[in-house]
């Protein structure tokens, strides 16, 4: 699922998905800046183009997206980049809706998910996320975003409503007082048996780790994420060689994960990346969840592991356009990254904690 701004192209598609609330006798769609008000699409493209909204006699900027899922608008969610004060008392930073055909299929806590990491672009680090305190499953997809209670109030209606507030993560450069914080973070976010990622975190540091990027996520003063980067390339046939970069390992608390905080730190550090003029990234992982940063698999640039293979989870990412277009080859990464080869100095490493 992603965030699309709304386009001319779609105009067939969002009237059916305005239809399909007014035949559920719903007049009135969250999220979608009163695409339901509006007679004609245009018009509503329009109010949306123009980023300003009125609220009573404020105004705040803010943005709308549809949450398009293989290509049919699945939702809809509005972004206020501000609040006055009517959103802070309701309606806060953020409102969303499901289609009724699509409800009760987890789309709701994706959707708020996907407008959390647009509201940390924009800098915003306290969402306000406002909802009826009978609309028992509002509740649980903001609580399952890490929304907090913080008050209930009778909303203009007249009904109980509820504010939640979710603290998004700062991200800033690792530490040495981090450290043992960091590897005790990551042993905690790897449970399986023969473990070594805590490890490899901390051989990173001494070797092939990029410190330039090696980033933590805190939210108030807790570390809840971590994410370091290091020395990859691609060997050609020629034996001439493609420097890269590799990630991981991509650390989240447990109790933290599914809250946007690894997203964040991926995004944060590709753009780090970038910055500091790297040309490409390859690595392996989940190939349904990084695709949304910009991945690709790695056959597509003619790059194969270092055993010549090819699978969905080794991906690839330039940073600098055409990096990779004459890159094809053998990619090899740190020797910290063979599991059996560390695994029994990881094992010694564990002893030392509790």
């Amino acid at each position: 699922m992603t965030l699309t701004t709304p386009t001319p192209s779609m105009k067939q598609a969002a009237l059916a998905y305005r239809q399909e609330f007014a035949d559920h006798n719903e007049t009135y769609i969250h999220g979608s800046r009163s695409l339901h008000q509006f007679d004609d699409y245009e018009s509503w493209l329009e109010k949306i183009a123009n980023v300003i909204t009125f609220q009573e006699n404020d105004r705040v900027n803010s943005s709308t997206y549809f949450a398009t899922d293989d290509g049919e608008i699945i939702g809809a969610t509005n972004i206020r980049h501000t609040l006055n004060d009517r959103l802070r008392h309701d309606g806060g930073h953020i409102g969303y809706s499901v289609r009724p055909s699509q409800r009760r299929k987890g789309y709701a806590t994706k959707i708020l998910a996907l407008a959390l990491e647009k509201c940390y672009d924009l800098g915003i680090r306290e969402v306000l996320v406002t909802c009826n305190k009978d609309n028992i499953g509002s509740a649980k997809t903001i609580v399952n975003n890490g929304g907090v209670l913080d008050s209930e109030f009778l909303d203009e209606n007249g009904d109980m409503a509820q504010r939640y507030w979710i603290t998004l993560p700062t991200i800033r450069p690792e530490q040495p007082k981090d450290h043992r914080i960091v590897e005790e973070l990551t042993r905690a976010a790897f449970t399986k048996p023969d473990r070594t990622e805590h490890y490899m975190v901390h051989q990173l540091r001494k070797k092939d780790g990029i410190m330039s990027l090696n980033f933590v996520a805190e939210i108030g003063t807790k570390i809840v994420g971590h994410i370091i980067y290091s020395k990859a390339h691609i060997l050609k046939a020629d034996g001439t060689k493609i420097d890269v970069l590799n990630f991981g390992p991509l650390s989240v608390l447990p109790e933290m994960q599914k809250l946007g905080i690894g997203s964040a730190l991926m995004r944060y550090s590709i753009e780090e990346a970038r910055k500091q003029g790297h040309g490409a990234i390859l690595f392996f992982g989940h190939s349904e969840y990084y695709p949304r940063f910009g991945f690709a698999e790695a056959k597509e640039f003619g790059v194969t592991t270092h055993e010549g293979k090819n699978f969905p989870a080794f991906m690839a990412m330039e940073l600098v356009e055409g990096y990779l277009k004459n890159a094809a080859g053998k990619y090899i990464e740190a020797d910290i990254y063979d599991d059996n080869a560390n695994r029994e100095q990881a094992r010694e490493f564990d002893k030392s904690f509790t």
